[in-house]
């Protein structure tokens, strides 16, 4: 009777410690449900270039299109750019999420080829090349669609940027030449469009790491909609690619 009565009791703990290891165990394999937020940093670096196009008045002037033109295509070309910053994404869906982000960037183009002199030593001359940079804060909104979401994803993006111009600097390099005197001091806003709008477009790859981390490659182009400059000639209007690198913190 009293074995009985021990067993009982012993009978009941082992089936109580038994069920809270198993619940445990099955608590355990539930994966932990991720935040639709995430926040991540990026660099790219990247290739800039212009597009002149002229207006219709431009198309009627034979100067413009038969000498301006194709002398400025000839001497100028794309130059290196880059870019860094944040960004966040919202995951609507399985195949769809918002992204937001904030840019600092270099942009612009270069004219090669371009021969300088001075006013003290007018015979003597050198080629160079003069780099026009056009400093911005970008703030991307882009629409990513997933084609692929598993632990590796390919998306498409795309959308519109506000680019909001800081200052413009132009920069003189010869070899064996003194070119602080061509260089400006100080960067400088001219008669550049203070605000811009851009189209984004881009493939991206990301893996995940982790639960929480990601990885991104994702090649891009931006296309100015507006003109940074313009008469009643011609346009001027910036576009840039390049590879954006980045990693994300998934909440």
């Amino acid at each position: 009777m009293k074995k009985s009565v021990i067993i009982k009791p012993l009978f009941l703990v082992a089936m109580l410690l038994t069920f809270h290891t198993s619940y445990g165990q099955e608590q355990d394999s539930i994966p932990t449900k991720k935040s639709k937020f995430s926040i991540g940093i990026a660099v790219s670096p990247e290739m800039g270039y212009r597009s002149f196009s002229p207006t219709s008045k431009g198309e009627k002037n034979d100067f413009l299109m038969n000498v301006s033109k194709p002398m400025l295509d000839s001497l100028e070309s794309p130059k290196f750019c880059y870019s860094f910053g944040i960004y966040s994404t919202y995951q609507l869906s399985k195949r769809f999420s918002l992204e937001l982000g904030i840019y600092y960037a270099n942009k612009g183009y270069k004219a090669d080829d371009i021969i300088f002199t001075t006013v003290f030593y007018p015979e003597e001359t050198e080629k160079g090349s003069i780099f026009y940079n056009y400093r911005y804060i970008d703030v991307p909104l882009n629409v990513n669609f997933y084609i692929i979401n598993r632990k590796v994803k390919l998306f498409l993006s795309a959308g519109l940027t506000a680019n909001i111009l800081i200052n413009q600097k132009n920069i003189v390099k010869i070899d064996n030449f003194d070119t602080s005197f061509y260089n400006d001091r100080k960067p400088t806003r001219n008669d550049i469009a203070p605000f811009n709008m851009a189209f984004n477009g881009s493939l991206g790859l990301e893996y995940e790491l982790s639960q929480h981390f990601n990885l991104r490659l994702q090649p891009h182009y931006q296309q100015f909609l507006t003109a940074i400059q313009e008469s009643e000639f011609a346009t001027l209007k910036l576009y840039n690619y390049g590879i954006r690198l980045g990693t994300s913190y998934h909440f």
